[in-house]
């Protein structure tokens, strides 16, 4: 899935919003150079349109172009006329995965979050109808992808807010940056001096600064994630009651996502249902904390992808003051298991049924959003699109339809053991299929490793250090199951997940060198096995 989401939206990244970012450059500078030449938005406009041209201007503009190039801490720009923090251009996610992407990263973020805030919005309300017109088309490539903002956005008149925004502001912005339920969570769970009292997140050591993505899970129903939080519920007494009003204000938006509600939302419902605590283990009692555990992780490790994928157009809150592979699953002649939570299946299908009806509304490409595929190549993409995301979407309602069975004890088909068998075949050529897509080439590739990283929370104002979210190395997962009034062991694989807090950016290349001296999170540690099994399996064939 998340493979998949990653790739649509970065075919739907080329071949519309980029292009289309660029027209929008060119069109304002062209513009502003003309008719509003003494505006402080035209060398932001300037600047940018030489940073794709390549033929920088005046001195202002080439230094301005070496600060945004170097992205290296804070510096005055003559240009916006304060002191701005160039670290944040630093590329993120799958946008340093060529100098086209890491050039529109910076000039995405220069003009959004540095410009944006830095400079008044009323030259860019004034500006021609071809400017609108060009930065709706901008904006519209994202919009299936990502959460409503909770700020009037410039070039949108009636720009809905989400109905869980309990805090929505005034301030304008260039563009509608996510905020989903997980931004809510993350914003309310910390400390706001301007907030009534009895939202203010303090204790008797001080504000709460920094939140856990385990608030997310614990809003979003996980009672497992909320008793991990018990010290900080003792640290600081009010966060409990947030906690449980968060619970009840996205009670009803995690119902309605799937229903038009974006991708993004239905994302994080999908989320809730895997966090859910009515799913219990196969072994009852006997082994219930490990397997909250491995699915609080997996959870988590997913949100993290999500966070990844997004990182360049979801909002950062902030308190104010290699690779490694799997074993195959062979111990004997194989009857696999799936795990018995069929409604996080069928959300997962739901996403791909999403997805591929965002694909399917798209009009034909111009050929000036796409000048390397002629239009036949273009239509085949198109349909190759639709056809795995169908694919996949009835391989996941497929184990859906097995888990149900497990769950009530009928009997499952050979056929359908063999899907199980087959799983990681499958998975792995429709993943390397969807990964395919963020390759410009549109070619089977070795796909990055699993690791990434997002920074979720932090910075702002208060210069305070940034809470990271994490996806470590695949671990595997041995579990004990019912087998025809026995029980046997079956394997399979899990994500880890990683949160610390760091004083710097950090990106996928940085977290992969630095993510061997990470440790697990103190609720996993415990499940981890340090050792190798005393009787290994033999495959037996």
């Amino acid at each position: 899935l998340a493979a998949a989401y990653e790739g649509v939206f970065i075919i739907k990244e080329r071949q519309q919003a980029i292009p289309g970012f660029w027209d929008l450059i060119n069109e304002s500078d062209r513009y502003f150079r003309q008719n509003l030449p003494d505006s402080r938005w035209t060398p932001v406009f300037s600047t940018l349109a030489a940073m794709k041209s390549g033929s920088p201007g005046n001195d202002a503009v080439k230094t301005e172009l070496l600060r945004i190039q170097n992205a290296a801490g804070r510096e005055h720009s003559p240009i916006l006329g304060e002191d701005v923090d160039y670290a944040e251009l630093k590329p993120r996610g799958h946008y340093n995965s060529s100098e086209a992407m890491q050039m529109y990263f910076k000039a995405f973020k220069y003009l959004t979050g540095l410009a944006g805030p830095a400079l008044p919005h009323e030259d860019l309300l004034k500006a021609s109808p071809e400017i609108a017109a060009k930065a709706h088309s901008w904006i519209a490539a994202y919009d299936a992808f990502i959460a409503p903002s909770r700020s009037p956005v410039v070039w949108r008149h009636q720009q809905p807010q989400p109905v869980y925004t309990k805090h929505p502001l005034q301030e304008m912005r260039l563009f509608p940056l996510s905020w989903g339920m997980d931004n809510e969570v993350l914003l309310a769970t910390v400390f706001h001096p301007d907030w009534p009292e009895e939202e203010q997140v303090k204790g008797p050591s001080g504000p709460r600064l920094m939140p856990s993505a385990l608030d997310v899970a614990a809003a979003l129903g996980s009672g497992f994630a909320e008793k991990i939080l018990s010290p900080e519920f003792e640290k600081y007494p009010p966060l409990r009651k947030i906690i449980e009003d968060l619970r009840a204000r996205l009670a009803e938006p995690r119902k309605s996502a799937g229903n038009g509600a974006g991708l993004y939302n239905s994302w994080m419902a999908a989320l809730a249902l895997q966090w859910a605590d009515d799913v219990a283990s196969p072994a009852g009692k006997e082994d219930e904390e490990l397997w909250r555990v491995k699915r609080l992780q997996t959870g988590l490790a997913s949100w993290a992808t999500l966070r990844h994928a997004t990182v360049l157009v979801n909002e950062r809150t902030a308190a104010e003051c290699g690779e490694a592979a799997f074993e195959p699953i062979l111990l004997t002649p194989p009857r696999g298991y799936v795990e018995p939570d069929p409604k996080t299946f069928e959300a997962i299908a739901a996403l791909f049924d999403a997805m591929e009806q965002i694909v399917n509304s798209w009009g034909p490409w111009s050929e000036e959003m796409s000048q390397d595929n002629q239009d036949g190549e273009k239509e085949a993409l198109k349909s190759g699109m639709i056809r795995r995301l169908s694919e996949t979407a009835l391989k996941a309602r497929l184990f859906g339809t097995i888990a149900k069975k497990e769950i009530s004890a009928e009997p499952i088909f050979n056929q359908e053991y063999e899907e199980i068998l087959n799983i990681g075949r499958i998975a792995e050529h429709h993943f390397l299929i969807f990964k395919s897509l963020a390759s410009e080439e549109l070619a089977l590739s070795n796909p990055d490793p699993m690791p990434k990283i997002a920074d979720v929370a932090g910075g702002g104002p208060s210069n305070l250090p940034f809470l990271m979210a994490a996806v470590g190395r695949p671990m595997e997962w041995d579990h004990i199951v019912p087998y025809f009034g026995r029980q046997h062991i079956v394997k399979g694989s899990v994500y880890s997940y990683y949160e610390f807090i760091s004083e710097q950016l950090m990106n996928d290349q940085e977290w992969l060198k630095a993510l061997p001296s990470r440790p697990h999170p103190d609720w996993v540690s415990p499940f981890i096995s340090r050792s190798q099994p005393s009787c290994p399996p033999r495959n037996p064939f």
